[in-house]
């Protein structure tokens, strides 16, 4: 539901819930307490722990649940120390029991999809029209300014699995078969121009977003986003033999 998050925080802040302050009872609890939109509100929204020992109790217990959970996720993803190409290959081996055609199917359509709410949600979003249009706080992280990192290092992963060095990313694969070599600089290259975009785009939202000098930036940034997203539904799609499917984003 739209501002979930802010609801539900606004309850246990009004009427304090110190049960809450218990980590494993706060993973029992509302996901929208749980995650890092309610962490950032606390942190840096009008709510800002400050000397309130609840709502720095209450930081302190999110921030240990989310602990937890990476912990969990590590610990699945890599059960074998000091060996993370081979614990990744056998998570993949593992995950959801899908054999690998259907995993590669589903990691294309993740990628796909994480691009396109990196141009429709993150930049188109809160950019709106033109710079006068923009509506910075639409973004994602806007309170601690963190919009256009996060931007930055969706596409970084998106450029590890594209490329990974040991053969088995999507560009590699391209490349094997010599007819394919342009497609493959084609996706490398149109996510390496973004990626080098962000850097200079870098910066709160409310003062980036609204900054005549740098509206160029941010539509280089969204066209080759947009490019990238072309490259995967298109030429790199048809190469693998991969469809985009039902895309969560287009609605019913």
């Amino acid at each position: 539901n739209r501002n979930n998050v802010s609801r539900q925080l606004g309850g246990v802040l009004a009427e304090p819930r110190r049960d809450l302050l218990d980590p494993a009872i706060l993973a029992g609890a509302s996901v929208a307490l749980q995650g890092f939109p309610a962490l950032e509100r606390l942190l840096f929204g009008d709510t800002a722990p400050g000397d309130d020992p609840y709502v720095c109790g209450l930081a302190t217990s999110i921030g240990r649940n989310l602990a937890t959970i990476a912990a969990e996720l590590v610990a699945e993803w890599d059960p074998r120390p000091g060996d993370p190409a081979a614990s990744a290959r056998q998570a993949l081996d593992d995950m959801s029991g899908l054999e690998p055609v259907a995993m590669t199917g589903e990691l294309y359509q993740s990628m796909f999809e994480l691009l396109e709410a990196i141009a429709r949600l993150k930049l188109q979003r809160p950019m709106g029209g033109a710079v006068d249009e923009a509506r910075p706080r639409r973004g994602e992280a806007w309170r601690s300014g963190r919009s256009m990192r996060n931007i930055r290092l969706n596409l970084i992963a998106i450029r590890a699995v594209a490329e990974n060095g040991e053969a088995t990313g999507f560009a590699d694969v391209l490349r094997d078969d010599a007819g394919q070599a342009r497609t493959a600089e084609s996706l490398l290259t149109s996510l390496d121009d973004a990626i080098a975009l962000t850097a200079s785009l870098d910066g709160p939202y409310e003062t980036t977003l609204v900054d005549a000098d740098r509206r160029d930036g941010f539509e280089k940034l969204l066209v080759a986003v947009n490019r990238t997203g072309d490259v995967f539904r298109g030429p790199m799609g048809r190469a693998l033999g991969l469809r985009i499917g039902f895309n969560s984003m287009d609605g019913d």
